[in-house]
């Protein structure tokens, strides 16, 4: 046993050994980033989930803002190859020099590095985009960032998180969510007849459905429309086949309610846009979110929603574009295990009957849900511009440093 231990830290300390540690930016900048040298974006391009999705917005935004990025898929190397990519997808390039934009959090980032073929002899700034949903990171991440050159957080909430742990700067840089041309109902799979009102919920399985909180989502639409027939209530979840109890629950949930439908799996580019058009409200009593890019983009459809008021969202949330849920802050209780060794964290637990009367508002009055959905276009439009990522890296270039903590 001891020598079999031995050996696994021999092979971990032999793989830290190889792997990039770049600079840091200086009072001078960072030399190495250069529109002569190669700027990657690595991601899982092939999945449905938050951090696939985060990487594509970026790559795209970098297009539009006159770049000429490579997009370097990660799906295989994380299981996580779901969907055919919707960008055009490159090898990573055998250069000494360039920008690698890595979207994978702290525990995937050696084995990103590995699977890119950067190692310490190449003089690549190394940017880490990463993600996390509570107010203190897992003290493990530190350790990646050694291979890392800065780190990206994608709100004020996380990069708080993040700072304290690395040595490394963090610096918010926020995804670019576009405006939609047209923000009228699709009338594709999900459409209703024009009187029906439909709200919707959306989590993820791996992202911790107690923390997404879906269930106080129906408790909240089921206490504000007892006997309303004219509500719908549209729950899409993935991976509820990895937590039978509560994909049970949901399951009955929807039973006993015809109002309520229960959407799993994954859906296409398309689809997933059809979803947030045809809802006319999305509902979120999350209890901690890091960025919530769901939430922006039914923001930017021109969409009503209600959504506690904590964490990571109110970056892009005022009173005047959202509806925000008061909440009390309660140590953080994830029976799944998602958030463990976390005993002194806390999150939000949204006020249930605060949201109840909000979701009314919203249904029973058809010109504050439009002049909702109004607001929250133009608030994304000021606070998730396209601009975002290219400003950033001039920032990193120029020197620029990070906020403190």
């Amino acid at each position: 046993m001891f020598l079999k231990k031995a050996v696994q830290i021999g092979k971990a300390r032999a793989r830290q050994a190889i792997l990039p540690k770049p600079a840091v930016p200086g009072a001078r900048g960072l030399r190495n980033i250069s529109p002569d040298a190669p700027l990657v974006v690595a991601g899982m391009f092939r999945t449905y989930n938050g951090i696939g999705r985060a990487a594509k917005l970026c790559y795209e935004a970098l297009v539009a803002d006159g770049h000429a990025p490579l997009a370097v898929d990660l799906s295989e190397t994380f299981f996580q190859a779901e969907q055919p990519p919707s960008v055009p997808l490159s090898a990573m390039p055998r250069t000494r020099n360039g920008t690698l934009i890595l979207y994978a959090n702290g525990p995937e980032t050696q084995r990103a590095l590995i699977a890119l073929g950067l190692r310490r002899w190449h003089n690549w700034t190394v940017i880490g985009s990463w993600a996390w949903e509570l107010g203190v990171a897992p003290n493990d991440w530190a350790r990646a960032a050694n291979h890392l050159s800065a780190i990206w957080a994608p709100s004020e909430f996380v990069r708080t998180a993040i700072t304290p742990g690395p040595h490394k700067p963090v610096y918010r840089v926020p995804h670019h969510v576009a405006l939609a041309d047209d923000i009228q109902r699709r009338q594709g799979r999900f459409h209703n007849p024009e009187h029906i009102v439909q709200i919707a919920a959306l989590a993820d399985g791996r992202s911790s459905f107690k923390r997404k909180n879906v269930l106080g989502a129906a408790e909240i639409f089921r206490r504000a429309f007892p006997d309303d027939p004219d509500v719908r209530f549209n729950v899409k979840c993935r991976n509820l086949s990895m937590f039978p109890e509560y994909h049970q629950m949901l399951r009955a949930m929807a039973a006993e309610d015809p109002r309520i439908q229960l959407i799993e799996g994954d859906l296409s580019e398309a689809d997933q846009q059809s979803f947030l058009f045809d809802n006319d409200i999305l509902l979120s009593a999350h209890r901690a979110e890091g960025f919530g890019l769901t939430l922006a983009e039914s923001m930017a459809a021109g969409r009503a929603v209600v959504a506690t008021g904590w964490s990571g969202n109110i970056d892009f949330m005022t009173s005047e574009s959202a509806m925000l849920v008061p909440y009390k802050l309660v140590p953080v209780d994830d029976p799944a295990g998602a958030y463990i060794d976390y005993g002194h964290a806390k999150w939000a637990e949204p006020d249930i009957g605060e949201a109840v009367q909000m979701l009314r508002a919203l249904r029973e009055q058809p010109e504050l849900r439009a002049r909702m959905g109004h607001a929250a276009r133009d608030t994304i439009a000021q606070t998730l511009p396209q601009s975002v990522y290219s400003q950033a890296l001039g920032r990193l270039a120029a020197g620029t440093p990070a906020p403190a903590a």
